[in-house]
C-alpha cells in the first residue's frame, strides 16, 4: 500500500455525524459551514496521556482560554464505554 492511514496535520479532517451524551446531534462539516472554529479533542478518562493533559498540565485549559472569546464550538470524542458490538 501507497497510502498512509490518517489525516495530515494541518489537513481539514473528513466529516462526521456523532451523537452526545444528551443525544444531540454534530455535524462536523455544518460547525465549518457557520465559520467557526472547531476543536477536535479525543479523550479517555482512563487513559494516562488523557489524564495527564487534563489533570498534570494546563495546555488544554490554556487552548481554552486563549479561544473563549471566538466563535468555537469544542468536541470532544471519546471511545470510552464504548464495546465491540460484532
Amino acid at each position: 500500500r501507497d497510502q498512509q492511514a490518517g489525516v495530515q496535520v494541518g489537513a481539514q479532517a473528513p466529516n462526521f455525524i456523532l451523537q452526545d451524551v444528551d443525544g444531540e446531534t454534530h455535524n462536523l462539516r455544518e460547525y465549518l459551514q457557520d465559520d467557526k472554529i472547531v476543536v477536535l479533542e479525543w479523550f479517555d478518562p482512563l487513559s494516562p496521556f488523557s489524564r495527564k493533559y487534563h489533570e498534570q498540565n494546563e495546555v488544554m485549559k490554556q487552548t481554552y482560554e486563549r479561544f473563549e472569546d471566538k466563535d468555537v464550538v469544542w468536541l470532544a470524542v471519546t471511545t470510552f464505554g464504548i464495546q465491540d458490538q460484532g
